[in-house]
């Protein structure tokens, strides 16, 4: 009888639990009608943050796949670029290298030689081995010759 959760030794205990067990059956006041009209309006709340927090996942998930996949296009033109972009070869005489030869090209050269700078050796035009003034005049030249196929100035195409 030890064992037996249900039997106390204290014969007052024995006659307390029917008590207990009339008082809570009066605090249950059994099942509690809802009104239809208040579950439906519950029913449609629910559902509608259902569907509000499903639309905000998937434009989540969409966006994030979008900002990928741009992600992934722009690596693939930086890299595409990076592999096959290959500088315009420089026309002899072009200094600034801006893709012609005129006579802001010779103007630099001669620059940079009243200044002392160090003088590229690709600079000699007109090839003594030594860049100087007659470096100068060959780009001059040819900065102000007329082209035979358009007819007009401005150097060599």
């Amino acid at each position: 009888m030890m064992n037996d959760p249900t039997s106390t030794a204290d014969p007052d205990d024995q006659a307390l639990r029917p008590r207990l067990r009339e008082a809570f059956a009066r605090l249950d006041p059994g099942q509690v009608e809802i009104p239809p009209a208040l579950d439906a309006e519950i029913l449609s709340r629910a559902k509608r943050d259902f569907t509000r927090r499903l639309r905000f996942r998937s434009a989540v998930r969409w966006t994030a796949a979008a900002a990928s996949l741009a992600a992934a296009v722009a690596i693939v033109f930086i890299v595409r670029a990076s592999f096959f972009h290959r500088p315009a070869p420089v026309a002899k005489g072009d200094i600034n290298a801006n893709g012609k030869v005129d006579m802001l090209d010779a103007y630099l050269l001669a620059k940079h030689l009243a200044a002392g700078d160090k003088i590229d050796q690709k600079w000699d035009m007109n090839g003594d081995g030594v860049v100087d003034q007659r470096d100068v005049d060959w780009i001059a030249n040819h900065a102000v010759q007329i082209s035979p196929a358009n007819g007009a100035t401005g150097g060599t195409q």
